[in-house]
């Protein structure tokens, strides 16, 4: 006659790990490459990682992520779209978390759009001295600071107005905006500031 077996104790862990926690992304990026970027969780093991480079239309799934980041290519993104990325956890036992929250970035690769309002035509003066006026928009970021190029010298300035000291004859006056992430837009050129002496 056999005795009885040993006896088998059987743990059953239905418990998912702890929730990951997205880091903030910036609100604006000019960058090509974006890293996301989470907390470890409690119990995880491994992550899945879930990305959108289409303002949350569609998701791309990226499994079996030991790393608590992963760098997604956005070259290919326009600007204005945002892209979004969560994350959830998975234990030694399959058991998976809820997604974390999503944090998202807006693509903006462009520079402000800068209006000239003073002179608005061509001017001719006796003055030592005009003061150039311009207003400029950004639609991303915020407008950092500006270019400018008067009769060939550059100077940056962060406003408007910029008075420049006027030589006889044509001067020339061009501004670039340079927004908070470093794009450029398009330079604008002001009528000509002619400066007559009196005899």
């Amino acid at each position: 006659e056999s005795g009885w077996t040993n006896e088998a104790i059987v743990l059953v862990d239905t418990t998912p790990p702890a929730v990951p926690a997205m880091k903030v992304m910036p609100l604006f990026t000019n960058a090509t490459v974006l890293t996301f970027e989470w907390s470890a969780a409690i119990d995880a093991v491994r992550y899945e990682f879930s990305y959108s480079k289409d303002s949350g239309a569609t998701w791309n799934q990226v499994p079996n992520l030991t790393a608590q980041s992963y760098a997604v290519n956005i070259e290919d993104v326009s600007d204005g779209v945002a892209v979004l990325g969560k994350v959830r956890a998975y234990d030694g036992v399959g058991n998976v978390s809820v997604y974390s929250g999503e944090v998202q970035t807006t693509i903006d690769r462009t520079g402000p759009v800068v209006t000239i309002t003073d002179p608005t035509e061509a001017v001719i003066t006796n003055a030592a001295t005009f003061a150039y006026e311009w207003t400029a928009v950004d639609a991303g970021g915020g407008v950092g600071g500006f270019k400018i190029k008067f009769n060939g010298a550059e100077h940056a300035t962060t406003d408007s107005p910029w008075a420049g000291t006027l030589v006889p004859g044509d001067n020339t006056f061009e501004v670039v905006a340079i927004d908070k992430l470093g794009n450029e837009g398009a330079p604008v050129a002001a009528p000509v500031v002619k400066q007559v002496l009196a005899l």
